[in-house]
């Protein structure tokens, strides 16, 4: 009798991580367990956006195994440089020395380096890889230039063997010691219900009373962090609460209005992006990578095909609310790229449903920076701003992103398909990785007192 499949043998695929790997597990899974319709076997072990990309597919296309598995390898496998970007920045962290040279192997074979080349630069990300005890040792192996990698590996393995007792990761205290970490792994971490994938480690003891510490690779996924009147709040809409808290609720006017009534252009240039305030609106531009623009290659509608009852309604109404108000207007001309796709996120401590874009591939090409620039705006500048007197405007930040206006150059980079027909999002959206930075600039802006000039 075949054994019960648990997610222990099969986890579930969101889209991150190795597809082939993965497809090649399930199929060895259904072989073993001689089930034959790999058709309708793979798709029970889908979710997020591979889910989604499945929901995608023609009827036919549902029915062959074949189609499924290329259709998810296309869109899941990574591409020459965000392979090689892996590659460089792939370190051991305790995996088996075997597993860790075959991940190498696989991300440089994904960038496209041919035969005569591929064996150096396997071997130099490999060694390089290593904490410094054991990649200075490699390093001083006679020969290990022209070694062949079966024996470097060997080396490499004795050298792992002597630290399976010490250090995992070694994570440097204020004192000058060090603390041993017992492993690592991919973990999903959520944050005000917000989730991100980071690379952890894991130690018995770290700092006194702390039981984790958040990187700045964490910081930087989550949009930024800001810290006022003893709240400590991630991303920029985060941000924006806070500094909601510090403006009277009784007499909020929009952010537009922020800049004291000014009729002249105010003009903020910053190295990731540009922004006009012409005494009505904020517009901004943000840059492109290498200075061009991305292709997308998304046909993913919406990730929440099957929305159904409450979450549907409230889906809808809010993005019918975005059409009204003209945040996403029709898109009238022809379409030669992709779209972004939309998500609900219910919010579950205000039994909300709110639209959010996947900007991930977008993402991929945008000139970013951590939201670093927001952590003082919220407190000392506003209510330096506040005693400015009577001619002072409160700033609305209910809506922070949406009051921002984007460059109509940009527009057919915000694509959307709502209900079958195209539309553009004019404004910045939330996921997009400059916003943090583009909304704190502006911030710092609208709540810098305009100069005094003295007379006598």
């Amino acid at each position: 009798m075949a054994a019960k499949i648990t997610m222990d043998m099969i986890k579930p695929f969101t889209g991150e991580g190795d597809v082939v790997s993965w497809l090649n597990k399930v199929t060895l899974v259904a072989k073993l367990q001689k089930i034959t319709d790999l058709a309708s076997f793979i798709p029970l072990y889908l979710e997020d956006a591979a889910l989604a990309l499945y929901l995608e597919l023609s009827d036919e296309e549902q029915e062959s195994a074949e189609k499924i598995k290329e259709k998810l390898t296309v869109a899941f496998t990574d591409d020459a440089f965000s392979a090689f970007a892996k590659l460089v920045q792939l370190k051991w962290t305790g995996e088996s020395v075997d597993v860790y040279s075959n991940e190498i192997r696989r991300l440089a074979g994904l960038a496209k380096f041919d035969k005569t080349g591929l064996e150096n630069v396997v071997k130099l990300a490999f060694v390089n890889g290593f904490p410094d005890a054991i990649s200075v040792a490699l390093q001083q192996v006679p020969d290990v230039l022209t070694m062949d990698m079966s024996k470097l590996i060997d080396h490499a393995r004795i050298l792992a063997s002597k630290q399976q007792g010490g250090t995992l990761a070694a994570v440097t205290i204020k004192k000058g010691g060090e603390i041993k970490c017992k492993g690592a792994d991919w973990v999903r971490l959520r944050v005000n219900g917000e989730y991100v994938t980071v690379r952890s480690v894991a130690s018995d003891r770290l700092v006194e009373g702390v039981d984790v510490v958040l990187g700045v690779d964490v910081i930087d996924q989550l949009g930024g962090v800001a810290v006022a009147q003893g709240k400590v709040c991630f991303g920029a809409l985060g941000v924006a609460s806070v500094c909601q808290e510090s403006v009277s609720r009784e007499s909020e006017h929009k952010l537009n209005e922020g800049c004291g009534g000014s009729s002249s252009n105010v003009v903020i240039e910053d190295s990731f992006f540009h922004a006009v305030f012409d005494g009505q609106k904020w517009t901004v531009k943000w840059f492109w990578k290498n200075g061009r623009p991305l292709t997308l290659t998304n046909k993913i509608s919406c990730y929440d095909k099957k929305l159904e009852g409450r979450k549907k309604e409230e889906f809808e109404k809010e993005i019918d609310r975005w059409i009204t108000e003209g945040i996403l207007i029709p898109w009238k001309e022809e379409v030669n790229t992709g779209v972004i796709p939309l998500m609900a996120v219910e919010q579950a401590t205000k039994n909300k449903v709110r639209p959010v874009l996947d900007f991930r591939e977008l993402n991929s090409n945008v000139m970013c920076h951590t939201g670093d620039d927001v952590i003082d705006v919220c407190s000392e500048t506003l209510r330096e701003w506040r005693q400015t007197g009577e001619n002072a405007s409160l700033v609305d930040l209910k809506s922070a992103y949406l009051q921002l206006g984007v460059d109509e150059e940009l527009w057919p980079y915000q694509l959307v398909n709502y209900k079958g027909r195209t539309f553009c999002l004019t404004r910045l959206g939330f996921g997009l990785n400059s916003a943090p930075r583009i909304m704190s600039k502006i911030l710092k802006t609208v709540l810098t007192p305009p100069r005094r000039e003295n007379y006598g």
